[in-house]
C-alpha cells in the first residue's frame, strides 16, 4: 500500500515519511475521537437514566459506550428503544425527556467531540474535519469516518509542501505552468 504510493508518487523520501505520519496520525486520532465519543455518550445517558429514575443508570452508559461504535445506529440503539418503552408504558414525560436528551444531546455529541479531537490532534481545522466526516460518510459509507479525515489530512499536507516549495524556489520561478 504505502510502498506503492511512495513508488508512484514523485516525492522526496522526507515529504513521503511526512505525509505517511499524517495518515497515521488521523486514524490515531479518529480512534481516540471514536474512544471519546463512547465515554460521552455513554456518561450522558447514564445521567439521563439517573436523573429520570431508570434502572441500572451506570450499565446502561456502559452499554451505550460500546453501542457509539456500532455503525449508523450507534447510542441510539440503547435510549431510543427506552424512551420508546416509557411512551408505551405510559411515562410520557419520562419518555419525551429520553428521547429529546437522547437526540439532542446525546446523539450530536459525535458531531462535536469527534471533530475536535481529530482537529486537537492532527493541527485540522475543526470545521474542514466536521465538513471531511459528514462527505467522507456521503462517499464511502462508514468507511468515510476514517477516509474522509485522512483525505482532509493528505491534501493539507500536499499545499503546505507545495507552499514550501514555493517559497524556496528562487526569484522569478514563481511563473504557472
Amino acid at each position: 500500500g504505502l510502498k506503492y504510493l511512495a513508488s508512484v508518487l514523485p516525492l522526496p523520501k522526507d515529504r513521503m515519511e511526512e505525509l505517511q505520519h499524517r495518515i497515521s496520525s488521523t486514524l490515531v486520532a479518529n480512534f481516540y475521537g471514536g474512544v471519546a465519543v463512547g465515554a460521552a455518550q455513554g456518561t450522558l445517558t447514564a445521567l439521563a437514566f439517573w436523573v429520570l429514575g431508570l434502572g441500572s443508570p451506570i450499565l446502561w452508559g456502559l452499554v451505550t459506550a460500546v453501542f457509539s461504535f456500532v455503525p449508523v445506529v450507534g447510542s441510539a440503539a440503547i435510549w431510543a428503544p427506552a424512551g420508546v418503552v416509557l411512551l408505551f408504558t405510559g411515562h410520557i414525560v419520562k419518555g419525551i425527556v429520553l428521547l429529546g436528551w437522547g437526540a439532542g444531546v446525546v446523539g450530536l455529541a459525535d458531531n462535536v467531540i469527534r471533530p475536535w479531537i481529530i482537529s486537537g490532534r492532527t493541527q485540522l481545522n475543526t470545521v474542514f474535519v466536521l465538513l471531511s466526516l459528514l462527505g467522507g460518510v456521503q462517499a464511502f459509507g462508514i468507511l468515510g469516518l476514517f477516509i474522509g479525515p485522512v483525505i482532509l489530512s493528505v491534501t493539507a499536507a500536499l499545499l503546505e509542501m507545495m507552499q514550501a516549495e514555493y517559497e524556496e524556489a528562487p526569484p522569478g520561478n514563481h511563473e504557472p505552468h
